[in-house]
């Protein structure tokens, strides 16, 4: 557990774990199962409008929609 807050790439994060590979993304996974890879794919082609919904269907989680908001300057 981290005592304050660290933000890195799915690269950084493999060598935190003391992995490699050339596909860390597929290696990384969330609570609901799902790869940060299979997430990518389902947004890949997605329009910005329906950027909440298509992430609440891939991950099967609502967004964190006042983040999301924010985000998109709603």
């Amino acid at each position: 557990m981290f005592d304050k807050l660290q933000i890195m790439n799915a690269c950084e994060f493999e060598q935190h774990s003391g992995e490699s590979s050339n596909n860390q993304n597929n290696h990384i996974f969330l609570d609901s199962g799902i790869s940060l890879y299979m997430v990518i794919q389902g947004l890949k082609y997605t329009k910005l409008d329906m950027l909440g919904d298509v992430i609440g269907k891939v991950i099967s989680l609502p967004p964190n929609m006042i983040q999301y908001e924010k985000w998109k300057g709603i």
